[in-house]
């Protein structure tokens, strides 16, 4: 962004075309910017715009118009202006440009509206524009601007604070998810697995009674495993009827039952 001008910007041009009100003040030179303006400004809803070296005049129909005088546009002119917004609490951000350099030069400053609302001088000093002039915020003014800023530092977090969870739960969903498929695989594996070994150890049993109750209790340690999955399976359905979760209960019962549980159902 260009900061100086050869001749009158169209931004300038619409200031000029103004009388001093709500966003627009006129000085004499560096010296009469004020932290107090420099204050009110950012403390306003608008913002607004400063022109150094330019006075304000009547024209032949009347009206307040601003007239360019030409001002020092040195660099410790506009330091001193800098320095002016840097010592406000908070520092003030704003733009200083140089205009008509070809003949009568002058400031443009421009103040935005402040993001970290209230804005006060080195001395302690709140100000507001009103019309065409600097006054001092009242305490009720204050407290709302106050309550303001908090109430959207505590949207801010409130979302913040929301958007985490939603990815929290996203995880937390996939991990449930990626748990269910390591289940399913266990299933998958018991569906082919199990008959044979089961079939391996009532094989054995029938060599002798030791051998037929360590049989037996295999297969209840092996219904036991099966059940503790399918209480997990349930207790995740009851939250989702996604048909993930119903398919997975369903190959569980289907082993339940090729394993006759319905004679252990004790546990």
């Amino acid at each position: 962004m260009s900061r100086e001008f050869k001749t009158v910007s169209k931004k300038a041009k619409e200031v000029l075309e103004k009388p001093e009100g709500l966003d627009v003040e006129f000085k004499r030179n560096a010296g009469g910017v004020k932290p107090s303006v420099l204050v009110s400004f950012a403390n306003s809803n608008t913002g607004g715009t400063i022109l150094v070296g330019v006075d304000e005049e009547k024209t032949s129909d009347g009206l307040e118009r601003g007239v360019i005088k030409g001002c020092s546009t040195s660099d410790n002119d506009r330091l001193q202006i800098q320095n002016m917004a840097s010592d406000c609490i908070p520092p003030i951000n704003l733009n200083i440009f140089v205009e008509n350099t070809n003949n009568k030069p002058f400031f443009r400053v421009e103040i935005p509206s402040g993001k970290n609302k209230p804005y006060c001088t080195k001395s302690g000093e709140y100000k507001i524009r009103e019309d065409g002039r600097v006054r001092a915020l009242h305490p009720d003014e204050l407290l709302a601007i106050f309550m303001n800023k908090e109430g959207d530092k505590f949207l801010s977090q409130f979302k913040n604070a929301v958007t985490e969870l939603e990815k929290n739960v996203e995880s937390i969903d996939s991990t449930v998810k990626g748990e269910l498929d390591k289940l399913l695989s266990r299933l998958q594996t018991l569906n082919k697995d199990v008959f044979i070994y089961l079939e391996d150890i009532f094989h054995s049993a029938e060599q002798s009674s030791s051998d037929a109750s360590e049989a037996n209790e295999t297969i209840n340690e092996v219904w036991k495993e099966i059940h503790r999955l399918n209480q997990n399976v349930q207790s995740i359905q009851e939250n989702d009827n996604d048909p993930f979760y119903v398919r997975l209960e369903e190959k569980l019962d289907l082993l339940i039952n090729h394993l006759g549980a319905s004679s252990y159902r004790r546990y």
